[in-house]
């Protein structure tokens, strides 16, 4: 990998002359591979591995497997992220949310931070995931439902769309777009794609999408910043000026707690690869003290994501751990089941920003039959001793691929189809064979067998 002249300068500006040759020759190593389990689903998965210090679900391996080839994956027992990054477990601890309570992660794509957030909101929250970028959405959809949590929302909408939810949110999540300086050892791309003129455009973007951020934020609300870069007009200057307009610091760590995580004076936390067994990452937690920040847009009223409301159904609810909990919802010809405590919350944000997914998809009647949707299997809203089929990990790939199976002989019906107790996905049993009824954007497009 190249190292990008001027930003070696400033490496060896900023640090001490040995300090400063370590950080430099730590962008040469291999990467640490790091993933964070569901804390439902991922009980059972990679047991006894090195845990990443700032997040009890976070674990170190030995090297880097071919994930997708694991059924785990598919099946939402874990997501693969940067150990840096599981520092906002952290940021969210020293959060004081009310009930009820709104959170957008402004950021989205492709859902990590979402999936972090969702494991560790109190159970009543509301989790707005959104992404500006229309080619971004399909795996930030997917990754949320493979999490399985009704509690979260999919939106499509640019930062300053949410300012017409005038400080409606209790916190926010501006993970921003960046130079990208942190992951330079992980793609080599982002250092090719490194310019002075490249910085200056990102903080340029991460300025005008704080100012919305803001403008939706409660009086009281937390800002959680976060960024995969080390630059300090990206970071620390961003930081200064909220603090100049509004925002108070607060601090995560108590000193000496964890002294490789570097303290940025005037706030904020700085992961630096030579320092820790991660990738290059920027943390600021702040909470919001002025009570207006900007003037309210003006509010276009969206139709509606739901067409309508259904009645409780017995044949929905046959797969449902606790049925009371959900309202139930209809768009397309498909049931959703949304928490009863968020329904109205959900259709305030729907009203306002483009929603691209809500709730958990269960399914339809068809023909006097309900037919559960994929997101159903992989929810936690599911039942335990729903009908079942546990397959070996040759058949669970080949599910995954979208592979018919006829070795099983059980009398007709749908069920769910489980590896090592985690469920993939539904097959329907008929004479002689299982239906595969994996959506295609969900198999896998390798090669099994080869």
């Amino acid at each position: 990998m190249m190292i990008p002249p001027l930003f070696e300068a400033r490496i060896r500006n900023t640090f001490a002359p040995e300090e400063a040759e370590e950080f430099l020759h730590s962008l040469g190593r291999v990467p640490a591979v790091s993933v964070r389990r569901h804390p439902v689903k991922g009980a059972g998965v990679f047991a006894g591995l090195p845990q990443v210090p700032w997040h009890p679900q976070g674990v170190y391996l030995p090297e880097r497997p071919e994930f997708i080839l694991d059924p785990a994956l598919h099946a939402g027992a874990y997501y693969v992220q940067e150990s840096s990054s599981m520092f906002l477990k952290k940021a969210m601890e020293k959060t004081e949310l009310p009930a009820q309570a709104m959170v957008l992660d402004l950021c989205a794509a492709p859902g990590g931070k979402s999936t972090l957030l969702l494991s560790h909101l109190p159970p009543d929250a509301l989790l707005v995931a959104n992404e500006v970028i229309r080619t971004r959405i399909p795996a930030l959809k997917e990754n949320i439902q493979r999490w399985g949590d009704a509690r979260a929302m999919v939106t499509n909408a640019d930062p300053a769309d949410f300012e017409t939810l005038e400080e409606a949110f209790d916190c926010i999540l501006v993970d921003a777009p960046c130079s990208g300086e942190g992951m330079f050892r992980k793609d080599s791309a982002a250092a090719g794609h490194w310019s002075p003129e490249a910085l200056q455009t990102c903080g340029l973007r991460q300025e005008r999408i704080l100012k919305s951020a803001a403008g939706a934020l409660k009086t009281g609300g937390y800002l959680i910043y976060s960024t995969c870069t080390f630059n300090p007009g990206e970071n620390e200057a961003q930081v200064a000026r909220l603090l100049r307009e509004g925002f108070e610091y607060v601090p995560i760590l108590d000193d000496p707690e964890w002294p490789e995580i570097a303290r940025i004076p005037g706030g904020g936390y700085a992961f630096y690869p030579h320092r820790v067994q991660g990738e290059g990452f920027f943390l600021a937690l702040l909470q919001k003290t002025g009570s207006s920040y900007g003037e309210a847009k003006e509010t276009r009223l969206r139709k509606p994501y739901f067409e309508k409301t259904l009645k409780p159904d017995a044949g929905m609810d046959r797969w449902l751990e606790d049925p009371a909990a959900f309202a139930r919802k209809e768009r397309n010809g498909i049931a959703y089941i949304v928490p009863q405590a968020l329904e109205k919350n959900m259709e305030w944000v729907a009203s306002a920003v483009q929603v691209m997914y809500a709730g958990i998809a269960a399914g339809a009647s068809k023909g006097g039959e309900f037919l559960p949707e994929h997101a159903l299997a992989l929810s936690t809203a599911a039942k335990a001793d729903i009908p079942h089929i546990e397959f070996t990990e040759e058949e669970a790939l080949r599910f995954l691929t979208k592979e018919s199976n006829r070795s099983h002989d059980v009398p007709k019906g749908i069920y769910a189809v489980r590896h090592n107790g985690l469920n993939l996905g539904w097959v329907k049993a008929v004479p002689g064979r299982l239906n595969n009824l994996l959506p295609m954007e969900f198999r896998i497009r390798k090669n099994i067998d080869g």
